[in-house]
């Protein structure tokens, strides 16, 4: 079974108190065929992301230079999409969805050919994306999923345990980094962007499997 479980998870699955056997593995692909490069252009918290957008939109264009005949990903929250559309909606390699059209649209992206260079803005894509070899070369964590506070559960949760809002948080960061790069042989790069993600790391450096922390370039 493959899983992103953590003593979190066993704790809140009532199993903490029982005996437990849990097998951590490393990747069978090489840390130099995934990595994960941080190169922070601001915070994307909503307080911040006004002020940090054009630059944001700077680095997006960056990684598309860099990967121009190449499919990719950015990951996005819709209300972030909704504002770097009309700043970025120039660009045709771009594929943009809505909670209506996210079946139709993801199915176009995945229907183009490698050498158009197709990247798909995706809002709540971190898990079950399968992009093997072409289909994804690359991928962007623009802002980090930390789970909203106006959830009740989440904001009880949190302030009974602050390491399970960081672990949740780090959960869906390793999913998203999972979309790309799927086969021993395959190989994907991924870019953090958002600022917001050296204080996740530094904070929580333990909770990090170590296959992550052997990818993550740019970052102490």
């Amino acid at each position: 079974m493959s899983a992103t479980l953590s003593n979190k998870d066993i704790e809140y699955l009532g199993l903490d108190k029982r005996r437990v056997c849990t097998i951590s593995c490393s990747s069978p692909i090489l840390a130099e065929r995934r990595p994960v490069y941080y190169e922070p252009i601001g915070s994307m918290a909503s307080h911040s992301q006004t002020r940090n957008l054009d630059n944001l939109v700077a680095g997006i264009e960056e990684v598309l230079r860099r990967h121009e005949r190449q499919k990719g990903l950015i990951h996005v929250t819709y209300s972030l999409a909704a504002k770097l559309r009309p700043l970025l909606a120039n660009n045709p390699r771009l594929i943009w969805h809505t909670k209506e059209d996210k079946k139709k649209q993801y199915s176009k992206f995945r229907a183009s050919r490698p050498e158009e260079g197709k990247v798909l803005m995706a809002s709540g894509l971190y898990e079950v994306v399968d992009l093997p070899s072409d289909a994804g070369r690359f991928q962007v964590i623009a802002k980090i999923p930390w789970p909203s506070l106006g959830d009740p559960v989440t904001s009880y949760l949190t302030e009974k345990d602050q390491e399970y809002y960081s672990w949740e948080t780090i959960k869906i960061v390793l999913q998203a980094c999972g979309r790309i790069c799927r086969k021993l042989d395959d190989w994907g790069i991924t870019y953090i962007l958002d600022s917001t993600f050296e204080r996740l790391y530094t904070k929580n450096r333990s909770m990090f499997p170590e296959y992550f922390r052997e990818s993550l370039k740019g970052i102490e």
